[in-house]
């Protein structure tokens, strides 16, 4: 999966590189507007080439069809910046959510 998203370089007085990026984000469609008003810009990887090089890569930015994510309710330490394993992908056996928003996880069954 990539993101659309933007980097700089630039050199500060130090000479120390910085180096900064962001992920772009559009207004959200679909299922993902259950759970939020933004999603990140994904784009396809037809679309990988014109977001490099393309003469309009703002038509790119657009909100990714539902077929292309899977929803499914993982636990809330997913939101704590300290956490960082593999078991944040899992599901949530106690949550209880909206059948629309109830996918299997890929590769989990």
């Amino acid at each position: 999966m990539a993101c659309a998203g933007v980097w700089e370089g630039w050199k500060q007085p130090d000479g120390d590189w910085l180096r900064t990026y962001s992920i772009i984000t559009c207004a959200a469609a679909g299922r993902q507007a259950l759970l939020h008003e933004r999603m990140p810009v994904i784009l396809p990887r037809e679309a990988w080439e014109d977001w490099l090089t393309g003469e309009d890569p703002a038509a790119l930015l657009q909100p990714a069809e539902d077929a292309l994510l899977a929803f499914w309710p993982v636990a809330a330490r997913v939101g704590r910046v300290a956490e960082d394993d593999a078991g944040l992908i899992e599901r949530d056996p106690l949550a209880v959510v909206p059948a629309e928003l109830d996918d299997a996880p890929p590769g989990f069954g």
